[in-house]
């Protein structure tokens, strides 16, 4: 189970827009289930991150907590948003990934 996962990899992004993060295979009939198993999607490259929370995880207060002292309060890691719905919180990726790429050069001021 993936308890975060790195989205600027395409591969581990791809996991989760095809819906086969946290998926297990039972051994007796090979049927498939995705776990509803809260972890935080970040994006380094394009400086956000967002959690899935599909029921409340007091481990992620911890983290958020944690990530304000050493990353700073305003940090993409401390405000992760946290999402409870598995297609919101895809959306929620996509959104952050459209308003990054909208973004002008920084380069160029």
């Amino acid at each position: 189970m993936y308890r975060t996962i790195w989205g600027e990899y395409p591969e581990y992004r791809e996991l989760v827009m095809t819906d086969m993060i946290n998926v297990a295979t039972c051994p007796q009939c090979s049927r498939k289930l995705r776990a509803n198993y809260p972890f935080m999607y970040t994006n380094k490259d394009k400086t956000f991150a967002v959690w899935y929370e599909p029921h409340y995880d007091s481990r992620i207060d911890d983290d958020t907590k944690m990530y304000r002292q050493f990353a700073g309060e305003d940090s993409y890691f401390a405000t992760a948003p946290r999402i409870k719905n598995w297609n919101e919180f895809k959306e929620t990726i996509i959104k952050f990934e459209i308003a990054f790429t909208s973004l002008p050069c920084t380069r160029c001021y």
